[in-house]
């Protein structure tokens, strides 16, 4: 399926952001495999706040919108992947503070649920679509930290051999949504906040003393 509409808008709306956050130094280490162990982990840490943020209020937007409902699949939620990981490293998840960044991004998403739910989707738009880098990453870091498949990486690599075809079947089901101009607005602006988000989450652990 080409990509058009509401896809092709947030793709190219969001480009040049995107591109920021996948050359962050944070992400281009991580993908090299150069960052210490500690610094992967931190990752986790962060990013089991914002999906736990994320996916709390989507899923009682799918309870009252069926476009969305329609979108987002159980199998998307990361949060369990995230608490899986977490466990293989020994981290209590209830005891993790968020950095500055992490919570910049938690709070628009708060406001977001609160003020133009739709926005939700923008913000699940990003995080749904690094699966397809994240498994690239799963592969270095398999062999920079010595993690067997399945054992502490399961955020970076979730679907497996599905990446492709649940990746099409995401993007098939927004084109369906028939978004309105003003909530395809709220998609591409959370959708910015969102990749924001992530190089201001890559700034502070790469500033970290508890990840140098």
């Amino acid at each position: 399926m080409s990509e058009s509409s509401v896809m092709r808008r947030l793709k190219e709306s969001t480009q040049k952001l995107h591109d920021a956050a996948e050359e962050h130094p944070f992400q281009r280490s991580l993908f090299k495999g150069s960052l210490p162990i500690a610094s992967y982990v931190e990752n986790l840490k962060q990013m089991l706040l914002v999906h736990r943020a994320l996916e709390g209020h989507l899923r009682d937007l799918c309870a009252k919108d069926p476009r969305v409902s329609a979108v987002v699949e159980d199998y998307q939620y990361q949060e369990p992947y995230l608490l899986e990981d977490l466990a293989h490293f020994e981290i209590d998840p209830s005891v993790i503070e968020a950095t500055p960044g992490t919570q910049h991004v938690i709070d628009t998403i708060e406001g977001a649920a609160k003020d133009r739910p739709i926005a939700l989707l923008g913000f699940h738009y990003v995080l749904e679509g690094s699966n397809n880098g994240g498994r690239f990453i799963a592969m270095a870091v398999r062999k920079a930290y010595t993690i067997e498949p399945g054992a502490g990486d399961r955020y970076l690599d979730p679907y497996g051999d599905d990446l492709k075809e649940r990746w099409s079947q995401f993007k098939e089901q927004m084109e369906k949504a028939n978004f309105t101009e003003a909530e395809q607005q709220s998609l591409v602006g959370a959708a910015s906040a969102m990749f924001e988000g992530i190089s201001r989450i890559g700034d502070d652990l790469i500033a970290s003393p508890a990840v140098a």
